[in-house]
């Protein structure tokens, strides 16, 4: 990555592993890749874009909690000395729990809708 830099480092950001889970109960972490690219990019706003951009889409039936696993390492940024990175991963973090709310709106009108079709 040290060579043309800008676009490599947003290029590993878009294909590497963004998570891990040390532990089989624990918390998630920011894989050690992840951490580095953010460490030593030069335009690490690009790059933690890139790296949200794997947390997924959300549709109903998605992996809700570890959709809201991934928002929370996304919050690690929010006091981040770069503002526009700071910036960023407070309004996406708001955005996506925004999202994950609708969702599960989404989710239950859809179980009591069906649940009221069988009685």
């Amino acid at each position: 990555c040290k060579r043309e830099r800008k676009t490599r480092y947003t290029t590993m950001a878009r294909v590497i592993g963004v998570s891990t889970r040390p532990t089989e109960n624990g918390p998630l972490e920011w894989s050690a890749t992840a951490r580095r690219l953010m460490q030593e990019a030069p335009d690490r706003l690009a790059v933690l874009k890139h790296l949200v951009e794997q947390f997924g889409p959300l549709w109903i039936g998605a992996d809700i909690p570890s959709f809201e696993a991934h928002v929370k390492l996304l919050e690690e940024f929010k006091t981040d000395g770069d503002p526009a990175v700071s910036t960023y991963a407070t309004e996406e973090a708001a955005r996506l729990r925004e999202e994950i709310t609708k969702l599960q709106r989404r989710e239950a009108l859809n179980a009591r809708e069906r649940d009221e079709r069988f009685e």
